[in-house]
């Protein structure tokens, strides 16, 4: 996507590399991309991408089959397991660093992956030597002041969908449904919930979120 053309305040198509698509509704869900997009229509959404990191490795001992996905929430910690004997470790262990979306460092940094280690065997007595990682990365989590999700229209055309810190995959199918439904019939109506509780407006007010750990 290049733009919008906008007449009146209203989207009336998108400009892309491919050319241009007449629409007077679109939808926004680009992730951490999407306050840009929306500011294209002069839409303040505030989504920030929060940098998170995981790790894959493969632990000292082989964990038990039915090891449920563990997060310790004192720690900031979780860990859960892959496919052949590895398993999967992360947590923000208390750092909220803000990034932009189109450059950051797509690495681990070494000192998170030897404090999360650190981690996961104080809170699980999981043993994990730094030599046993077979790779660590880091990727955003686009996050809204309260860690909810947009899901909201505005005057402009645009529909918003977006701010799911990580979880946005899981809630993809619900969170269509109920765009769609705002598309159609103008309001939400498959869940018990009023629009204020996922919308723009709520964040005119101070808000907080109650989060102490990320996953």
């Amino acid at each position: 996507m290049i733009g919008f053309d906008v007449e009146a305040d209203r989207i009336q198509a998108v400009r892309t590399t491919g050319g241009e698509v007449q629409a007077d509704v679109v939808v926004n869900c680009a992730g951490a991309w999407a306050p840009g997009v929306a500011h294209g229509v002069g839409v303040d959404v505030p989504i920030r991408s929060r940098r998170v990191q995981l790790l894959y490795a493969r632990p000292t001992r082989p964990l038990p089959s039915n090891l449920p996905w563990l997060i310790g929430p004192l720690g900031q910690v979780h860990i859960r397991q892959d496919v052949d004997g590895r398993v999967l470790v992360g947590g923000f262990l208390g750092r909220d660093e803000t990034v932009d979306p189109s450059a950051f460092d797509h690495d681990a940094d070494a000192d998170w992956v030897a404090a999360v280690l650190e981690q996961v065997s104080q809170c699980f007595r999981i043993e994990i030597e730094r030599s046993a990682v077979i790779e660590g990365w880091a990727g955003l989590y686009p996050s809204t002041p309260d860690q909810h999700p947009i899901i909201d229209t505005t005057n402009t055309g645009l529909v918003v969908v977006g701010g799911f810190a990580g979880l946005g995959l899981m809630h993809a199918p619900a969170a269509g449904l109920l765009a769609s439904e705002l598309i159609a019939d103008g309001r939400m109506h498959s869940i018990d919930s009023v629009d204020s509780d996922l919308g723009l407006a709520r964040f005119s007010r101070p808000v907080e979120s109650v989060e102490q750990t990320g996953f």
